[in-house]
């Protein structure tokens, strides 16, 4: 059994035991993506891409602190990088009400959006915030704010692409005035949002058809339409949930879902014998209040990376997108009173050590100065180098960290 640190088996651990082993027969090709993501979580807190050191002045008295690899799959740094953004985002949530919803890809359209993942994904994240931008317009004749989120794994790792939406419950007027909703319009006949949701969705699709960007094996347009049409024939699932009232409610909700590896260190409860065992969301099996009840699964090394890396992102690809009055172009229409944060969000490691010890890192023990870093030491013999060999055939790529 791999060894646990604070109650959790780090990935990273995994990676290191098995990952040498599954590039001898990987269950697809393996992109730079997952490489560096495999690499960098490795490295991540290691001597291996730097140690901070800090001195006070006064005594001379050091401390070493770790650097983390930034890697927005790496399980450890997904936590700080959520509280940085939901600090940057906390200034910008208009005064009113949000709502969650879901709006869910259906099943059989998985298959194309594996083979067009930036594709369909960004489609996705496009015409669910047309579907809302649109009834918003129709129905109160304003503007709301929309924050979607990317989510392309199911709580048992599979590939099932969603979008986490955070609305506001308002918006801007033609006069840019601030308008809340009063009510419950999360209320809303759900059955209409899907058939908007789908038409936005298909005319998108059609259109990559039409322009030949989209990877397909229909040998003609007319296979095409059959498909869809057979699609249309199935659930289009949007779940729109009730309110948020309070700003750090709304972003701390959002929060979950953003900027984080798609399975969390502490749902780890095994890994031994080459097997990876993982508590799991089930959905098919819900109470009488209509929560999933936790289950476990276990997948062979080769299973569980096979659908871990299907959920890393490609490079550039952005996880979490801004429509409406949060868009970059029409944030500044908000002139209207917004929330503030109210309290301290640890935006980085000194500050999230003083939530979690009450006491702040960089201050000398000894004179009670604060300290100041002098130096990074890098661990030259291990400093690390992410790259894939493009000379190999795929199954003898090698994974390099020198």
């Amino acid at each position: 059994m791999l060894s646990k640190q604070n109650n959790k088996i780090r990935l990273s651990s995994i990676y290191k035991a098995y990952f040498g082993e599954y590039l001898k027969a990987p269950k697809k090709p393996i992109s730079k993506e997952v490489f560096k993501a495999v690499n960098q979580t490795i490295a991540c807190r290691t001597s291996r891409i730097g140690i901070n050191v800090y001195q006070c002045k006064e005594c001379e008295e050091t401390k070493h602190v770790l650097r983390s690899c930034r890697n927005r799959f790496c399980p450890t740094c997904g936590y700080v990088d959520t509280k940085r953004w939901a600090d940057k985002m906390l200034d910008k949530i208009a005064d009113c009400a949000h709502h969650h919803i879901v709006f869910t890809l259906p099943g059989s359209l998985r298959k194309l959006a594996l083979m067009n993942k930036d594709l369909i994904h960004s489609l996705l994240l496009r015409s669910t915030a047309e579907t809302m931008l649109d009834w918003f317009g129709a129905k109160h004749r304003i503007k709301p704010g929309v924050m979607n989120v990317l989510h392309s794994a199911g709580s048992d790792q599979k590939y099932h692409p969603h979008v986490h939406m955070i609305c506001s419950a308002g918006g801007l007027d033609k006069s840019g005035n601030l308008k809340s909703l009063k009510g419950g319009w999360y209320l809303i006949n759900q059955k209409f949002l899907s058939k908007k949701y789908r038409w936005h969705f298909e005319k998108g699709l059609f259109d990559l058809f039409e322009k030949g960007e989209l990877l397909h094996d229909f040998p003609n347009k007319i296979a095409f339409k059959k498909f869809i049409k057979e699609v249309n024939n199935q659930d289009w699932v949007v779940s729109v949930q009730a309110p948020l009232k309070k700003a750090d409610d709304i972003v701390n909700y959002v929060g979950r879902y953003t900027k984080r590896a798609c399975i969390s260190e502490y749902n780890i409860k095994d890994s031994s014998n080459g097997s990876i065992r993982f508590a799991y969301k089930d959905y098919k099996h819900t109470n009488h209040k209509g929560k999933a009840k936790m289950s476990e699964m276990t997948l062979g090394f080769n299973d569980f990376f096979g659908r871990l890396f299907e959920h890393v992102p490609s490079k550039g690809f952005r996880m979490v997108r801004y429509y409406g009055i949060y868009s970059t172009r029409k944030i500044k229409e908000l002139h209207k009173s917004r929330h503030k944060a109210g309290g301290v969000i640890a935006s980085n490691w000194r500050e999230l050590q003083i939530q979690k010890k009450g006491k702040d890192p960089l201050i000398c023990e000894c004179c009670n100065k604060e300290m100041t870093m002098v130096y990074v030491h890098y661990n030259l013999k291990h400093r690390p180098r992410w790259v894939q060999s493009q000379q190999l055939p795929q199954r003898n790529t090698q994974l390099v960290a020198v």
